[in-house]
């Protein structure tokens, strides 16, 4: 439901989504609003909910701020998180899965396009999201098989200048380097390079320090990312 031409189709209640009582998760946008007044008869039965993704992008969109998008973000999980303490199973209630998706929708196929697996689509594949998922796929993989080429000769020229990082690797290495300041290092066995990070409070973005033990000989960090990414996280970088 990113733009009008887009919301109408997906939106039309007799084809999509006919029965009552439909969670319309979203903005709020001008365009989709604008396009269930046109439709008003069909959505008489509905609730609005608020996207979060979509709150935080709109935030960021008229304050260029990330440590800001990230503190509205988390003010909204500090919200809900509560709610979901108080009583889980009235929160899953809410959350039933026939409401907040219609994947199960008699083979219609229309499942992807009302749950958020449409905002990753959408991230990934710009204004496809109104595809059925088969269309989806084929996109992806002609999208795929015009790229690995183009990567191909991107690594093979690094490789033959002499790199061992790829480029986007040394400029995320360089990023996280700038956090160090705001990290402590406990050695715990210096002989086999196991040691614990603990990072300071950052009032300002709304995160609470953590300690992380890293084994630079195992090339691995709590926080996962070293293993997953396999380059050093900002954790592994200041024990060095």
């Amino acid at each position: 439901m990113q733009h009008t031409e887009f919301s109408a189709p997906i939106l039309l209640r007799r084809h999509v989504c006919p029965q009552p009582n439909i969670y319309v998760i979203s903005d709020r946008g001008t365009e989709i609003l604008v396009t269930i007044e046109r439709q008003r008869s069909l959505w008489d039965h509905k609730h609005h909910w608020y996207c979060l993704r979509h709150v935080t992008s709109n935030y960021y969109g008229q304050y260029r701020s990330t440590n800001e998008r990230r503190v509205v973000c988390n003010f909204f999980y500090q919200f809900i998180l509560p709610m979901y303490e108080i009583n889980n199973d009235r929160f899953h209630e809410m959350l039933a899965i026939l409401r907040s998706t219609q994947a199960y929708d008699d083979s219609l196929q229309y499942g992807h396009m009302t749950s958020n697996l449409a905002e990753c689509i959408n991230s990934s594949l710009k204004e496809t999201c109104h595809l059925l998922i088969t269309s989806v796929v084929r996109e992806t993989n002609f999208h795929l098989v015009a790229l690995f080429p183009k990567q191909v000769a991107s690594y093979k020229g690094q490789m033959q200048g002499g790199h061992v990082w790829w480029q986007k690797v040394l400029q995320e290495i360089n990023k996280v380097k700038a956090w160090t300041n705001t990290m402590h290092t406990f050695c715990h066995d210096h002989n086999n390079l196991w040691f614990c990070v603990m990072e300071f409070d950052r009032l300002n973005q709304s995160i609470t320090g953590k300690l992380y033990p890293v084994h630079l000989r195992n090339k691995t960090c709590d926080c996962r990312t070293f293993a997953v990414l396999c380059y050093p996280c900002a954790h592994a970088i200041i024990a060095c």
